[in-house]
This record gives C-alpha cells, structure tokens and sequence, in this order.
C-alpha cells in the first residue's frame, strides 16, 4: 500500500505546485502520529522513505521550476508583461522579443530597425490635464500607433510619453513609414476631457547593422537621434542617414530668415522658410 503511494506521487510530481507542499505537511502530521503510536520498525521504514523522497523530489523539481522561469522570460506573467495603460508589450518584455527579432536578423543577414518615438512639448498637456485624462491620452496615442503601423511591428511603451518600436525592415523603409506617421499625426485631433488635443511627434531611427549589432548599443543610437531630433525643434523623424541633412536645413532656414529679415521691411511681402523633414522649401505670401 506504501509502495503505491510513493509510486503515485513520482507520476505526479512533474506537476509542481503549492499541492504539493499540503500533501507533503499531510504526510508529515501523519508520520509523527504513527510514530507515537509505536508500529513496527519496517512500516515506519517505508514511510519515513516515502515522505523523505517526496519532499527531497518535490524541492529539486521546485528550484528547477523556478531557475527556468527567471532564466526564460519569453512566457512571463500577463500583468507584468505587458503595459496595463496601452497593452502593448512592457519595456523587459519588449527587450526580449526585440532580441528574438535582432536574432533573426543575424541568421538571416537582414536589416531591423529600433525606433523610438517621443510627444513633443508633452508636458504642457500634462500640467492641464487631469491624472485620467492623462492616462486616456496616452492610451489613444498607443491607439493611434496600433492603427497607423504595419502588424510586424513589435510596439512597446518605456515610461510616460516615450514609446519604442521594433521594425523588421531596414533604414530606407523605416525612414518612410515613419515620415507617413508623423504626418497623420500632425492631421489627427485627440478629443480629451472636452478638449482638442493636437501633438507633434519626434522619432529617432537605428538601423541594424549599421548603428550598431547588439540591442544596448542600437538602444544608445535611437535615443541619440531621438535627442537630436528634439534639439532641432522635433517634429522630425532623425537617422544617421538624415542627421546632417537636418542640421543643414535648419541652419540654412536660419540663415536665410536672417537675411529676409533684413531685405525685406515690414510693410512689404515677405518670404518666410520652413523645414520639413530635412527639406528646405520657401512659401511667400503678398
């Protein structure tokens, strides 16, 4: 009969679980009852060896258990892996899928893209706005970021307003799409607490290989061009490729606003320049 029980409980112990724990405390209040009780020396000896494999088994498959869930976080706990504001993947959660895709990328000898993507001037929406109102306006920008990306996409909010995005496309593809976004998003208007929100967005690309062949340095790369971006007045999407085109533009439309300014007095036309996207283009009006 001892025999059976310890050969059921080998065959279940592949289902580690707090169970196990009441089981094995069971056996254990058992034991010492039977003990007090004095039966022969042999049918203490098969149970004494029942509980003590049980629990020896029970304890190894337990670390065991628990070694691989902190050593694999690719099956991690809903609620801690993904951001409960947006539902999209949280940031550690978001490292490893990234990995897997820059993994990918190594096997295949292929271009990824890490993109981060940040509100411009956010802060003055989240003075005026309420905590709530703040939360739904965060929710409805991951919102527009799920409706106006390609599925592949891997989308990941960090903290706040600064979200990150893994494309498995290279730098030329990641450059347009992310032009496209952020012109529908300068067009689009976000109804908060009965006002009308319009924000503008900045991005910064880093292109695998090219910026970088590890995640920690492409991190590095992206939130550099992000900066850079943001210094030159945001509302641009900056890569290593365009980087010195924009800091060309904006200082030639300084430098010919300079001169406007000093060709032209007040009371006659004037011509006034702007940049777009790295392009500089000149509008007069009469």
């Amino acid at each position: 009969m001892v025999m059976k029980g310890v050969s059921w409980m080998f065959s279940d112990m592949k289902k580690i679980s707090r169970i196990n724990l009441i089981i094995l405390f069971v056996f254990l209040i058992i034991y010492l009852i039977v003990i007090s009780t004095g039966p022969d020396f042999l049918e203490n000896w098969f149970f004494t060896g029942a509980i003590l494999t049980y629990g020896l088994g029970s304890g190894v498959l337990f670390l065991q258990k628990s070694k691989q869930q902190k050593n694999n976080p690719s099956v991690p706990v809903h609620d801690i892996a993904f951001d409960p504001l947006t539902g999209f993947p949280s940031r550690p959660y978001f490292e490893t899928l990234f990995e897997e895709l820059l993994k990918k990328a190594h096997q295949e000898n292929s271009n990824i893209s890490l993109v981060y993507f940040d509100l411009d001037r956010f802060k003055r929406w989240n003075e005026n706005l309420s905590s709530r109102g703040r939360e739904e306006l965060i929710g409805k920008i991951a919102t527009f970021l799920q409706q106006n990306t390609e599925k592949d996409v891997i989308k990941s909010r960090f903290w706040g307003d600064r979200f990150a995005l893994g494309v498995p496309r290279g730098l030329s593809s990641s450059e347009k799409e992310f032009a496209c976004l952020k012109e529908k998003l300068n067009e689009t208007f976000f109804q908060i607490e009965d006002k009308e929100i319009k924000l503008q967005g900045s991005f910064g690309i880093a292109q695998f290989p090219g910026d970088g062949k590890k995640r920690a340095k492409l991190e590095k790369e992206a939130a550099a061009y992000l900066q850079q971006a943001k210094i030159l007045g945001g509302n641009l999407v900056s890569s290593r490729k365009k980087l010195y085109l924009l800091i060309f533009g904006k200082i030639s439309g300084s430098f010919l606003r300079v001169i406007t300014w000093i060709k032209f007095p007040k009371d006659q036309p004037s011509s006034s320049f702007y940049i777009k996207t790295g392009t500089l283009k000149l509008s007069s009006s009469t």
